[in-house]
């Protein structure tokens, strides 16, 4: 036989060596694999009957979820009477407040810049001396040090010099 056609014999040999070879690896790798016939779906969680009577809600009765209602900053409170979180026995919170402005416009389009970026921002208007203000703020957050952290971060990329202060809840009576 001459030198060449055993060399691709043996060159075919080989080839067909390592199709096999791949061939076995390959099915066994994804016949492992195997998708679930049913889906198994968890048990509702049960509730501690504790925080159901924190809620005033019965042992079994439905819970239903209600939308939430959107609050136009512009529309004056009922009420002049503004209370902290401290006063509702929640946990301080803090916003910046960008600038107060005379001009609506002016308010607005700082508000959006705002929002752009990013951040959680709304305006609200106030009355000071006779003079109809709109004050626009970013927040509020839980964290005083994460306040701080973003009050520096508005300044040093957007030059946005704010004043960290404490959240205000307007509450109806």
């Amino acid at each position: 036989m001459n030198l060449a056609i055993k060399r691709r014999t043996v060159g075919a040999i080989i080839l067909l060596i390592l199709f096999v070879w791949l061939s076995i690896t390959l099915y066994r790798r994804y016949s492992s694999v195997s998708t679930p016939d049913t889906l198994s779906v968890p048990n509702v969680p049960k509730v501690p009957e504790k925080v159901l009577h924190e809620l005033d809600i019965l042992p079994g009765q439905p819970i239903e979820a209600k939308s939430p209602t959107l609050v136009n900053s512009s529309v004056k409170p009922s009420s002049n009477k503004i209370q902290t979180f401290s006063d509702t026995k929640l946990p301080p919170a803090w916003v910046i407040q960008l600038g107060t402005f005379s001009n609506e416009q002016n308010a607005q389009s700082l508000l959006l810049k705002v929002r752009r970026q990013g951040y959680d921002a709304y305006s609200q208007t106030a009355t000071i001396n006779g003079k109809r203000l709109t004050k626009v703020f970013v927040g509020p957050s839980i964290s005083y040090k994460g306040t701080q952290h973003t009050q520096q971060d508005l300044e040093t990329r957007y030059h946005l010099h704010g004043v960290v202060q404490t959240y205000r809840v307007n509450l109806p009576s």
